[in-house]
C-alpha cells in the first residue's frame, strides 16, 4: 500500500477564470500514440503571476490536426515552422499569451482556446477587452 503524505500543507493550484493569460512553457512531454495510433505530445505551462498550470496536446501527424501545432509555433517564433527540432530544447522557457476557458462540467482541466504572440499582445490589455488589434 502506498503511504499518503499529509495534504494540508500542499498548496492548491489556483482555478483560472475565463480570460487571457501569459504562459511559460515548463515541460514538453514525450511523443505518444493515442487509441487511434496517432502521434501526439503534451505541453505543460506555468501561468505567470499565479500558482496555476495549464496543459495542451498537439498532434504531429495528419494534416487536419497539424494546423493547431503550426499556429502555436508561429505565436512563439515564426522561424520554428521552417525547421524540424527537438521540442524540449527549443520550447521550454518560451512564453505565449493564451485564452483559457474554465473546465467544462465533468472535466478537471481548463481548455486553451487560442494563442497569441507575446510580441503582439499585452495580457493586461486583453483582460480589459482592449484587443482590437488582434487578428481574430
Amino acid at each position: 500500500m502506498p503511504r499518503i503524505p499529509r495534504m494540508a500543507d500542499v498548496p492548491d493550484f489556483a482555478t483560472l477564470d475565463e480570460g487571457w493569460y501569459q504562459l511559460e512553457i515548463a515541460k514538453v512531454g514525450e511523443e505518444k500514440k493515442d487509441k487511434n495510433n496517432d502521434k501526439f505530445f503534451s505541453v505543460e505551462f506555468n501561468v505567470d503571476g499565479q500558482n496555476a498550470k495549464a496543459w495542451d496536446v498537439f498532434y504531429t501527424e495528419k494534416e487536419d490536426r497539424l494546423w493547431k501545432l503550426k499556429n502555436f509555433l508561429k505565436q512563439i517564433d515564426e522561424n520554428l515552422c521552417d525547421i524540424e527540432f527537438d521540442g524540449e530544447k527549443e520550447l521550454v522557457g518560451k512564453k505565449v499569451i493564451a485564452h483559457i476557458l474554465p473546465p467544462s462540467k465533468g472535466e478537471t482541466l481548463p481548455k486553451i482556446r487560442e494563442y497569441v504572440s507575446v510580441d503582439h499582445a499585452n495580457p493586461e490589455d486583453l483582460k480589459k477587452g482592449e484587443d482590437d488589434d488582434l487578428p481574430f
